[in-house]
Formats: C-alpha cells, sequence, structure tokens
C-alpha cells in the first residue's frame, strides 16, 4: 500500500524557507565571544589611555565606557547558562538606558550613557540577531 504525501511535500517554497530559517540559526562559541569581547575591552582600555595621555577628552571616557561594558558583557555570557537568556539581560540594561535624542544640557552625560547602550546592545545583537534593535543611532 502506497502512503500519501503530505499536501506539501515537495514544495520548492517550503524547502526554501526551511533552507533559510537553519541558516539563521546560528551557532556561537560561547568561549570564542567571551575571549574576543575581553581582548575588545583590553584594546579599548589601551586606547583610552593613549587618548588620556594626549589629552583627548572625552574621547577617552567614551573608550573606558565601551571597555567595562565588554568586560561586564563577557562576564554575564559567563554565568548565565541560555545565550537567549544573556541577550535578553543584555537587552534590558539597553532599555535601562536609552536616549532617543542627544540634549543641549547634560550632553557628555548622555553621550556615556548612549555609547553604554549602543554596546549592550551590540552585544545581544550579535548573541541573538532577531532581538529588535531598541537605541537607535544618533543622526
Amino acid at each position: 500500500m502506497v502512503e500519501p504525501k503530505p499536501e506539501n511535500a515537495g514544495d520548492p517554497q517550503l524547502e526554501e524557507d526551511e533552507r533559510v530559517r537553519q541558516a539563521r540559526t546560528i551557532h556561537i562559541d560561547r568561549a570564542e565571544v567571551i575571549a574576543r569581547w575581553r581582548r575588545y575591552a583590553r584594546s579599548e582600555e589601551c586606547h583610552a589611555r593613549l587618548m588620556r595621555e594626549a589629552r583627548e577628552q572625552p574621547f577617552d571616557q567614551l573608550r573606558d565606557t565601551r571597555a567595562q561594558v565588554r568586560r561586564a558583557a563577557a562576564e554575564l555570557l559567563a554565568e548565565r547558562q541560555d545565550i537567549a537568556e544573556a541577550a535578553r539581560a543584555m537587552m534590558a540594561r539597553v532599555q535601562q538606558l536609552y536616549i532617543l535624542e542627544p540634549p543641549l544640557l547634560g550632553f557628555d552625560e548622555a553621550m556615556i550613557a548612549y555609547t553604554q547602550a549602543r554596546t549592550w546592545q551590540a552585544c545581544a545583537l550579535e548573541l541573538a540577531p532577531d532581538l529588535k534593535p531598541i537605541q537607535p543611532c544618533w543622526n
């Protein structure tokens, strides 16, 4: 007896959709990502030190900020068992730091918060690209 085929079996569109879905599934090497973020943090700290020596403020503060966030993101990823949970925790921090437009007063503090938010967001989106960005780029 011949078994009936499912109605959509062999449908090229469904096969293509499945290939796209599988391509979007990203394998993340947790140890490699943690090591890379720590390297980024060290690099940012070195550049910040050079900028302080050259008296280039506030750029040294922004580099220090990115270094602190990258280091914290690496630690958060190391602590969490679930990568998606770590990405959601990072996006929660973005939500707390969110600033829609740069203010006229307190711009330096806002720029630091914006840099923190964008760095947390970059880390989260690297882990889970399907998350919706929260902090837009300032024009």
